[in-house]
């Protein structure tokens, strides 16, 4: 397996991949994410986001991939990999939330909290 640099687009795409696809495999768990957000909403994302990384090349390497097409635009593949890093981050934290220990928590908490008004 090629090691790329953590700044590469193809890397940050990659990355966001891996966390759409760990997304998914939270539905696998026994909890009831359904009242959060559906799988299919999130398989929907995912063909969208294929989708738009195969049309632009984020995903390729060589003269086709996202990465040399704005290899003299670093001010616009800055912009790019910031986005992609927020995005990478918002399905992490939507996998954090979708964990078993934090929806034990929150249901815990919407309990006493019913208990109080």
């Amino acid at each position: 397996m090629v090691s790329l640099p953590q700044n590469e687009l193809i890397s940050v795409c990659g990355t966001c991949l891996l966390q759409f696809d760990a997304l998914i495999l939270a539905f696998s768990d026994k909890h009831d994410l359904g009242k959060f957000i559906s799988r299919q909403a999130v398989e929907d994302e995912l063909g969208r986001y294929k989708t738009w990384a195969g049309n632009i090349g984020a995903l390729q390497r060589g003269q086709s991939s996202l990465d040399e097409r704005l290899k003299n635009a670093p001010d616009v593949a800055d912009h790019v990999r910031r986005l992609l890093l927020d995005l990478s981050s918002g399905l992490g934290r939507c996998k954090y939330y979708s964990s078993s220990r934090w929806l034990e928590a929150s249901e815990s908490l919407s309990f006493f909290a019913k208990g109080l008004f």
